[in-house]
């Protein structure tokens, strides 16, 4: 984020090309935080959700399911895209009592 070669703001296709070199680094966190600077939860909530597919054997696929939800949430339950956070968290969640929490939601 920040100033293109013009001295203009950076565009769409600046960031656009920031968010890919992030995720090709499996920095989806990184690519999330860029895209919730440009105000757009819905792609932010899926770099994180790419980021639970392909961290999904470390422990840090816990934290972006939780983040993922979080932000997913905040931008409205009722998206298409909360919902498929939503049940890729469910998924993973290995505790009963949570589980049994998600399945009340």
């Amino acid at each position: 984020v920040g100033f293109d070669d013009d001295g203009d703001f950076a565009g769409s296709e600046t960031l656009e090309k920031r968010v890919t070199a992030l995720e090709r680094k499996f920095l989806f966190d990184q690519a999330a935080f860029v895209r919730l600077l440009q105000v757009d939860l819905s792609s932010a909530v899926e770099c994180l959700n790419k980021g639970m597919v392909m961290v999904a054997s470390d422990g840090a696929s816990g934290a972006y399911a939780m983040a993922s939800l979080a932000l997913a949430g905040a931008a409205g339950s009722s998206l298409s895209v909360w919902k498929r956070a939503f049940r890729h968290a469910l998924e993973q969640c290995k505790e009963p009592y949570l589980r049994v929490c998600f399945f009340l939601l």
